[in-house]
Formats: C-alpha cells, sequence, structure tokens
C-alpha cells in the first residue's frame, strides 16, 4: 500500500524559505524572504528568471565568480559566502534580489537539505535509482506513472550526486507524497553517504556494467558501490535488472530483509519483450511487450531502444506497489518523450534520420546505440558519430577497440577524441574510420556526406558537446 490515494494536482507554492535556511545553516540574509522552491541551481548558465543560484565551489572553477552572470539572468535569490560577496554586486541587486550568506556553502546545502528532509519526516516513500545507465529515463517513467495517484517530486535533471539529491530535496514541495532521486557515483561511499542521509523505501538498480572505471576499477567494483544503496535504513524492496548476471548473482544468493522484483528480457517477475520500431512521421517510436504471471501490457514509445522496456517495467512494478491501474501506467508510459540527448529521433529538413544520443556515453550504453541503429531499415546508409568515453582507466583502449570491432561494418563512422587513437589499428582501418580530435568541422563532413534516408546516430562523452553538430547541420533548432 502507497500514500494515501487520491487524484494528483500539481502542489501549490509550498516550499522552505530563505528565512528558515538561514536558521538552520547559521547563515545572514540580506533582502526579502522568499521560498527557496520551484527551482534552485549551481550552474549560472541554467539559471531562468525567478530561480535561485548557490554558488558552490568547484575543482576547476569558484561559482561565486558567476554571481553576477546569474543575477543578470534573472536569478531573485543567490546563497554564498561571506566575504565572497562582492560589495558593488550586493550594493547594486539588494533591493531585487535576496541574498543569504553563510559561511560555507556546500555544508549549507546539506544541512538545509538534511533539516528539510527532518521536517518531512513523514513522507510516505522515497524511490532511489541507480546504476550504469538509464536512471534518467527510468526517474521519468516511474514520477509519470506515479503522478497519476500521488504528489510526486522528483529532480529536474540528472540530479544523481550529493550535490543534485540536496538541490532536489531542497525543491521539494511540502506537501509531496513520494520523493523520487537518482544515486550516481565514479567513488566509493558516495551512495552510502546518499542512502544513509536520505534512505530510499523503494531501490531501483537499472545495470551493472562498465563506467567511471577511473574510480571504481572494475565490474565488481561498479557492483559494490551500488549495492551501497542497501543500507538504506527504510529499505523496503528492491526493482533490479535480471539479465545482470553479475546482479542476479549477488542479490539471489544473500539473505536480505527486503523483496525483490527482477526485471529483465530472459527472467523476472516482469518479463519484456521486444516489438520492433516503427517509422512515424517525424520520429522513431519502439514497440515493447511487457507481461505479469497471464497479464500482457503493450506499449508504443516515444523512448527510442529496447533498452528502455527495463524503464518500462520498473515503473510496472512501482505502479503496482503503489496501486496505480494498468491503463493508467500504459498512459502515463506512453507521453513520457525522452529527454535531450536520451534518444530524441527526428529527420532533418533534408530528410536525413537522426538519433541524438548526445547526453553522455559508456561501453554498456554505446553497443546498445549501436546495436539499436543496426536494427533499423531506413531506406538509407547507417551512420555514425562517436564520440570518445570518459572515466575507464586502464580499461580505454580495449574499451574503445571493442566498439570500433562492433561498428566497422556501418556505411560511416566518424570518431572524435584521442580515446580512439590507440585503439585504432592498422592504416586501412584509420581510412575506414573519419578520426576528428574534437566535435570542429564534422558538421560540414556531414552535410556534403549524408543523404536523404540516411540514418546517422550521434553518442558520446558530454565533454565532446556532440549536440552542437545537430544543431550546426540544421537537425535541431
Amino acid at each position: 500500500m502507497g500514500p494515501k490515494e487520491g487524484t494528483y494536482q500539481m502542489p501549490g507554492n509550498c516550499f522552505m524559505t530563505l528565512a528558515e535556511m538561514a536558521k538552520v545553516t547559521g547563515g545572514r540574509l540580506l533582502g526579502p524572504d522568499r521560498p527557496v522552491g520551484p527551482a534552485i541551481k549551481s550552474d549560472s548558465r541554467k539559471v531562468d528568471r525567478g530561480d535561485g543560484f548557490i554558488a558552490l565551489p568547484g575543482a576547476k572553477d569558484d561559482g561565486h565568480i558567476y554571481v553576477a552572470g546569474a543575477i543578470a539572468r534573472g536569478a531573485c535569490f543567490v546563497i554564498m559566502e561571506e566575504g565572497k560577496a562582492g560589495e558593488k554586486v550586493l550594493n547594486e541587486s539588494r533591493e531585487k534580489v535576496s541574498f543569504l550568506l553563510v559561511k560555507n556553502t556546500p555544508k549549507a546545502l546539506k544541512d538545509a537539505a538534511a533539516h528539510l528532509f527532518l521536517r518531512k519526516a513523514v513522507l510516505d516513500e522515497i524511490v532511489a535509482i541507480t546504476g550504469t545507465v538509464g536512471k534518467t529515463t527510468t526517474r521519468e517513467c516511474i514520477a509519470a506513472v506515479l503522478r497519476k495517484r500521488y504528489r510526486v517530486h522528483a529532480a529536474r535533471e540528472s540530479y544523481n550526486t550529493w550535490i543534485g539529491c540536496a538541490l532536489s530535496i531542497l525543491e521539494m514541495p511540502l506537501d509531496t507524497e513520494i520523493l523520487i532521486l537518482e544515486m550516481g557515483t565514479n567513488h566509493p561511499g558516495e551512495i552510502l553517504e546518499m542512502a544513509q542521509s536520505y534512505p530510499p523505501t523503494t531501490a531501483v538498480i537499472t545495470a551493472i556494467g562498465p563506467g567511471h572505471l577511473e574510480g571504481l576499477t572494475d565490474l565488481d567494483g561498479v557492483l559494490e558501490a551500488k549495492m551501497e544503496i542497501l543500507h538504506s535504513s527504510r529499505l523496503k524492496r528492491v526493482l533490479y535488472n535480471a539479465d545482470s548476471e553479475i546482479l542476479e548473482n549477488r542479490l539471489c544468493s544473500g539473505n536480505f530483509p527486503f523483496d525483490l522484483f527482477p526485471v529483465g528480457f530472459g527472467k523476472g517477475t516482469y518479463l519484456l519483450r521486444e516489438g520492433g520500431f516503427s517509422f512515424e512521421q517525424d520520429t522513431i517510436k519502439t514497440k515493447i511487450e511487457i507481461a505479469k504471471e497471464d497479464e500482457r501490457l503493450l506499449f508504443s514509445s516515444y523512448l527510442f531502444g529496447p533498452q528502455h522496456a527495463y524503464a518500462m517495467g520498473f515503473s510496472i512494478a512501482c505502479g503496482d506497489l503503489f496501486n496505480v491501474e494498468h491503463l493508467q501506467v500504459v498512459e502515463a508510459i506512453e507521453q513520457v518523450r525522452p529527454l535531450p540527448g536520451r534518444g530524441v529521433t527526428g529527420k532533418s529538413s533534408r530528410g536525413v534520420w537522426y538519433i541524438d544520443e548526445t547526453y553522455n556515453a559508456n561501453p554498456l550504453s554505446m553497443r546498445q546505440a549501436l546495436v539499436n541503429l543496426k536494427s533499423l531499415k531506413p531506406g538509407g546508409r547507417k551512420c555514425a558519430v562517436l564520440g570518445g568515453m570518459k572515466e575507464l582507466g586502464k580499461e580505454t583502449s580495449r574499451l574503445h577497440r571493442d566498439v570500433l570491432d562492433f561498428a566497422k561494418d556501418l556505411d560511416f563512422v566518424v570518431l572524435i577524441g584521442d580515446e580512439w587513437t590507440k585503439a585504432l589499428g592498422s592504416q586501412d582501418e584509420k581510412k575506414t574510420f573519419r578520426h576528428y580530435h574534437d566535435a570542429a568541422g564534422v558538421a560540414p563532413l556531414l552535410d556534403g556526406e549524408l543523404a536523404p534516408g540516411d540514418m546517422v546516430l550521434l553518442k558520446g562523452s558530454r565533454a565532446y558537446g556532440l549536440e552542437k553538430i545537430l544543431k550546426e547541420a540544421g537537425c535541431l533548432a
């Protein structure tokens, strides 16, 4: 049984206030009191009018140098450290902008989120999602399903670090019934801290694969890092990818005090089956069938690729756990659109089909994207622009070599980044693959190479900004 059931309505403007946050953090408020929600951002480039901005120190940049820029973009309040507040900025902006001055912004963020979390001790359910791939899409699907009956708050973006979880909690309306968080990591102990600070009642583990190997070493290290989510003191149930052998073996060999709900193509309580692709006028839909016991649900989804069947399966499981009717589940999932860079499909004005997977990449997601491309029948050539994959440590060359071996039978392949250099073999192979150190110059190449009916996949690590190629090539607005 889930939270109190009812028709979901968007909650009102009931958020923690700056004055309350000042009291919790020992800070000093200059200017009028304001609600901290519904949006507080740590990246000044993403600030919209009416948002809040928190200046956090980073490995390369200190957010305090962007305070003026955040205000210029329309921030209505700023959280920053004492002594780093330029008098000019304060004097020029105090009439229209509120300032919360604290000793240490990361600590203030943690303290405020912990306070709000305790204040919401009656929060019925917390769903936390971890895994090497698919966290954000799974979050979007589960949120869409649960919003059919409950007041749900979920992260706005890929907020999967402790900072992201804390920001998500500060943005949470006080009448929230179900909170949905993402928990990612690139080093041991990070998920443990999040699971203990904001203990989930339901954990979802999407997949275990080779990602962030610089900090996690190998696949066993990835598994151990994801298993940290099980240390939640409130955990009741775990939904997981039953097709991941290393994950299946670990969960099924333990004597855990929570219920297990496996989802998979090969086995599981929720069985998945691919139904192929359908080309619509300006997009590509994925057809999926999901069975539980004798019941079968059919989906025609805007989410590109059968790998998203896991997100749908986890969503059905959550719907069952929280008493959402299956008709509502199907309706919710079929309305979910892919987020930018995560499998957006379309056709350019020149008639070239594109698959926008530019948000990020690791070996697991890269191979699946190529499998999907090979499964399509666009009528023209199948092409790929592949950016290098970051944070793979000593496995970098081998894992990039694996991608090349799988991609070499495509009609046209462009490689971007130095990660491919050692993986490339003979001179003949170097001619087969067009190799660039960065994305500059790739858009004109595609413009001259691609013809109507061709299909091009763009996928790579975030650092390469491959979405710029799509914009330059006229595929995206």
